[in-house]
């Protein structure tokens, strides 16, 4: 991005206000891909004013200095990064780079955060609730402001916050949709607040937050309405969607009170409180959002009826009780009436088709929909469904990972991967493997649990896997990373990680001789489903995430005789030319 004008001491122009002088401050400069539908995702484009805007009113109302530290951890592809990598450098800050994948891990955060001695950091609330129930989060002490988005924050969250890090780190609700240049509004969050909800707050500078009716026509406070922005973060548009375009970005009806020639329309609802806040109600539409990613129901319907064995089908969001946090959840009408499909094949036909995190987590089997006298689907009804956690993977649930927060790159679905490489032997620790078991199990809701049991089978999620991970650390006190549960989750595995190593011995000579291109491109290519991998080709460009260089880590490990590649040196060298 082209330096920001009007920083901070330039003569002759205020810090918040950006420059006039350049001629194409409108020009796209920023573009984030988000899904509406996944096989046409929409590419926002930002402008620079857009842009400059939100990162000077940040600067101006939370002044960065030479001694700060900001955290980047969100995922580039997705909108928080851009303030995470450019608002340190236009203030003279310092940037401290996560590791790919480690912005979901909470203990990796708590020793980043504290051994860096980082003072800024953002969280989507749900990774922030796992984040506080960490035993180190409150050795983050460095910490100056801490920002939510994404979804909603739980009054409960806020409050936990306080409760962990005290009152001398600032937490700040903020709002926005990328299609505004990532933020529209802000909340200081409070200790004392004794409300149900937490406020999305005022706009920011040059912002203006309209709530309106069906016909465009402003609603007084206290009454629900669309948000509607306007000002100077309103985006040029979407990427070759002039359809999206027309219905989403109109022209502005306010032309004598908002000096915006165009206004953007977020879907969401919201009212205007009596102390002037804004509280956000939720979606107008069946959209939702889950752990900062936006969901849209339909496309996962559509996808679940057009396997053969699924006559009906409806998603929404529901609370899991393993992990804490919201999962989605599938009923479903069978095709053939008292023949349930199998939940396991279900999943691997939707992982043909559908990213990893928008494959349901949960399903359950009806003669019939629930639904409303309209003929909606009657949500308290479908949720009902889900109150009674599975005992076994017999019980119709499944799970793919959950979605990565605030945007990572999604792990490839489990059914698109061949078979995974044979887990370590574990080796018994007296009391350790009990232990790990039973917390395992409560964790899960199950009454018994198997060695050889695929965890997601039995209902875990990536949240899942994160509280499972806290666990074996305070049983075991070894800290494990959650990809190593992830790529590995059955209980044998992790009895293995946590168990000491076997003495050292005599090594075997290797069979497959030292790590070709040619190695790295076969393997990586069954991986990938792809008839063929070049040795000059880019991973990430073919459809690998930081999960699936886990994998592939395992796999040359394995056809080569135990050679070793580090998952740091994929991620970082993606071709199978440099990785060799």
């Amino acid at each position: 991005m082209p330096r920001p004008s009007g920083r901070p001491g330039r003569p002759g122009r205020p810090a918040h206000h950006p420059a006039r002088r350049h001629g194409h401050r409108r020009r796209p400069r920023l573009h984030h891909l988000h899904l509406r539908d996944h096989r046409k995702p929409k590419g926002c484009r930002n402008s620079q004013q857009g842009v400059a805007n939100r990162l000077l009113w940040m600067q101006e109302r939370f002044p960065l200095g030479p001694a700060d530290r900001v955290a980047q951890k969100t995922p580039y592809g997705f909108d928080v990064s851009a303030w995470e990598f450019f608002w340190p450098l236009i203030a003279g800050a310092s940037l401290v780079v996560a590791r790919p994948g480690g912005h979901a891990d909470p203990a990796y955060l708590a020793r980043l955060l504290h051994d860096e001695q980082v003072t800024v950091t953002h969280f989507v609330p749900s990774v922030l609730g796992m984040f506080l129930r960490h035993p180190a989060a409150a050795r983050c002490t460095a910490l100056r402001y801490v920002f939510a988005s994404g979804e909603a924050l739980p009054v409960a969250t806020m409050r936990t916050f306080y409760e962990v890090l005290g009152t001398g780190t600032e937490l700040h609700n903020l709002y926005g949709p990328t299609e505004a240049a990532i933020d529209v509004t802000h909340w200081a969050c409070r200790p004392d607040w004794d409300e149900p909800t937490v406020p999305i707050g005022r706009p920011v500078a040059h912002t203006r937050i309209h709530l309106l009716d069906e016909d465009l026509r402003p609603v007084p406070p206290g009454t629900p309405g669309e948000i509607v922005i306007g000002g100077r973060q309103v985006a040029l548009g979407y990427h070759r969607r002039p359809e999206l375009n027309a219905e989403r970005f109109i022209a502005s009806p306010f032309p004598d009170d908002d000096p915006s020639p165009r206004l953007y329309r977020t879907g969401d609802l919201g009212l205007l409180a009596e102390d002037g806040e804004i509280r956000y109600l939720g979606r107008i539409d069946n959209q939702f959002k889950l752990r900062g990613l936006r969901i849209e129901p339909e496309e996962i319907e559509a996808a679940l009826t057009d396997v053969p064995a699924v006559a009906e089908a409806r998603v929404l969001p529901v609370h899991d009780e393993s992990s804490g946090e919201q999962a989605l959840a599938a009923v479903c009408v069978a095709a053939h009436s008292g023949r349930e499909p199998d939940v396991s094949a279900l999943r691997r036909a939707l992982g043909e088709t559908l990213p990893a995190y928008l494959v349901p987590s949960r399903y359950r089997f009806v003669d019939r929909l629930p639904l409303t006298t309209n003929g909606k689907l009657d949500r308290q009804a479908a949720t009902r469904l889900f109150d009674t956690p599975p005992a076994t993977a017999a019980t119709a649930t499944a799970a793919a990972p959950a979605a990565p927060a605030a945007g990572a790159a999604a792990p490839a679905a489990p059914a698109a991967d061949p078979a995974p490489a044979p887990a370590p032997v574990p080796v018994a620790v007296p009391g350790v493997d009990a232990e790990v078991r039973r917390a395992v199990a409560d964790i899960l809701g199950v009454e018994e649990l198997d060695g050889d049991a695929d965890l997601f089978d039995l209902g875990a999620t990536s949240f899942t896997m994160i509280r499972i991970a806290q666990e074996i650390e305070r049983l075991t006190g070894t800290a494990l990373p959650v990809e190593a549960l992830i790529s590995k989750p059955t209980l044998d595995a992790l009895t293995a990680l946590t168990a000491p190593a076997p003495p050292a011995a005599a090594p075997a000579p290797a069979a497959g001789g030292p790590v070709t291109a040619e190695t790295v491109a076969r393997t990586a290519a069954g991986i990938l489903g792809v008839d063929q991998v070049g040795p000059d080709d880019d991973l990430f460009d073919l459809g690998a995430t930081s999960f699936t260089m886990i994998r592939l880590a395992q796999e040359i490990e394995t056809v080569s005789g135990g050679a070793q590649v580090p998952v740091e040196v994929l991620i970082q060298s993606p071709t199978p030319r440099s990785i060799a």
